[in-house]
């Protein structure tokens, strides 16, 4: 993989990291009542990794079988930003306490989905 190609999907990863923060941020309050809010939020996360693993396959014109690498170094940028804003700016999720750790398991578990969905679809490549 090129340097290039590297920074491309870094790059992807800080685009979606930051489109998933935002989309949180509005809307965890309706997620976060630990009810049916809470299982549609990460049912959500769990259906739309592999829309964003095969958007970012299209988007960069990888096999979609090929794109466990990738998407590992998206992952990597977007954890790394999600860190960084749990850390430092927990106001950027738009909350303190319960609600901010429910934005970074969110987080976690829709980064956890997309690298499952990369492997899936490498596991011909990959036997």
């Amino acid at each position: 993989m090129t340097r290039r190609k590297i920074m491309l999907f870094a790059l992807i990863g800080v685009f979606l990291w930051f489109v998933a923060a935002i989309w949180l941020r509005g809307w965890a309050p309706a997620f976060y009542d630990l009810g049916a809010g809470h299982l549609t939020a990460f049912a959500l996360a769990t259906f739309t990794a592999p829309l964003f693993v095969w958007g970012m396959a299209k988007a960069t014109a990888t096999p979609l079988d090929a794109m466990v690498a990738p998407t590992g170094i998206a992952i990597v940028a977007a954890t790394l930003l999600d860190g960084i804003a749990l850390t430092w700016f927990p106001a950027f999720y738009a909350g303190q306490g319960p609600h901010l750790a429910y934005t970074g398991a969110q987080l976690l578990w829709g980064v956890g989905c997309a690298m499952l969905s990369a492997l899936i679809f490498a596991r011909r490549r990959l036997a």
